[in-house]
């Protein structure tokens, strides 16, 4: 379990360093922009757990803001 956590955090290193994106910015710009209209609510929902499930100190902003980026783009 421990290794395959590992290979995937390489992964996403590796992802990062070979197109350069911000992560920050690009894999909620990459979740909008690259689903389908019936793929957005599953997403959608998965941001709604994650803001429930977030620490205290945790800001939410960042998901509330994948939130609306979904809800415009599913009303194009």
């Amino acid at each position: 379990m421990r290794l395959r956590v590992l290979r995937m955090l390489f992964a996403i290193f590796r992802f990062y360093t070979d197109s350069g994106m911000d992560l920050d910015e690009d894999i909620a710009g990459l979740l909008v922009g690259n689903t389908s209209p019936e793929e957005r609510p599953v997403i959608a929902g998965w941001a709604q757990d994650a803001l429930k499930q977030k620490a205290p100190w945790s800001s939410g902003e960042r998901y509330e803001m994948l939130l609306a980026a979904l809800e415009r783009a599913n009303s194009l």
